[in-house]
């Protein structure tokens, strides 16, 4: 598998960096100079990153970034949700994301056994760029 298919886009890798996250990764995307202007060539995993390098987080470390619950503190017991990742396989393999209610009190017939904190999931075919999206929007809607 190629190392782009690793690594979250350079888009959302933008995105990331826009938002604050620290910019701590084996990979980077290296900014260079071309007729065009600069741009961003492929990845790198320098052992000093330049300070214009932006950071291609991996599957595991986006992982590490993203929170295994979030409490609300609102609607208790209905208050902590739990990541949830699912692959599912229809034309091609896509990946879902979400976090989803942990309330053990109820079984699945209860209205609050499906309750998920991101009204729509979040999902790519790519699962470093899924990641990265729901950390943007956990950052974002102020959850991290």
């Amino acid at each position: 598998m190629p190392i782009g298919n690793q690594v979250c886009s350079l888009e959302l890798s933008k995105k990331l960096l826009s938002l604050g996250v620290k910019q701590n990764s084996y990979f980077y995307w290296r900014q260079i100079n071309s007729n065009e202007g600069k741009e961003y060539t492929g990845i790198h995993c320098p052992s000093h990153p330049l300070l214009s390098d932006i950071s291609a987080f991996s599957v595991y470390e986006l992982m590490e970034l993203l929170p295994p619950y979030i409490d609300t503190k609102n609607n208790e017991p209905f208050n902590t949700f739990g990541f949830n990742l699912i692959k599912c396989s229809s034309h091609n393999i896509q990946y879902i994301c979400n976090y989803h209610c942990d309330c053990s009190q109820f079984d699945s017939g209860s209205p609050y056994f499906a309750l998920k904190l991101i009204k729509h999931n979040i999902y790519d075919e790519n699962l470093a760029d899924c990641l990265a999206k729901t950390l943007i929007y956990l950052i974002e809607e102020g959850f991290v």
